[in-house]
């Protein structure tokens, strides 16, 4: 479960974002982060292919402008093997700041 996101002035569950994606056939996993790069904040979507599967980052957005308004439509979709991950006494953990931090870099370099 991810923090809120402050996305064109309104809090945004990153769970919501998720939802539309993980709904599509062939998303093993997906985690949505603010990033903020070179302007306001913007989500940005790590999706994880079930194996085997090709996925198409394009189609994935063009979805999620089907089914959410437009400042929670990811400003990118990233697609991934796997997410980075931390031990915890509760199992693995998705760094999800690392993710934030690969957001803000890919924003700030395709801007």
């Amino acid at each position: 479960m991810g923090d809120a996101m402050r996305l064109g002035g309104f809090l945004v569950a990153p769970e919501e974002i998720e939802a539309v994606i993980q709904a599509l056939p062939g998303v093993a996993g997906v985690q949505v982060v603010a990033a903020a790069g070179k302007g306001d904040p913007a989500p940005v979507a790590f999706v994880q292919p079930v194996d085997g599967m090709k996925l198409d980052a394009a189609a994935v957005r063009a979805h999620c402008r089907e089914q959410l308004a437009r400042f929670k439509v990811p400003e990118r979709i990233v697609l991934v093997d796997a997410f980075p991950v931390v031990d915890s006494p509760n199992g693995p953990k998705v760094q999800r700041v690392r993710l934030r931090e690969m957001a803000d870099a890919l924003l700030r370099r395709v801007g």
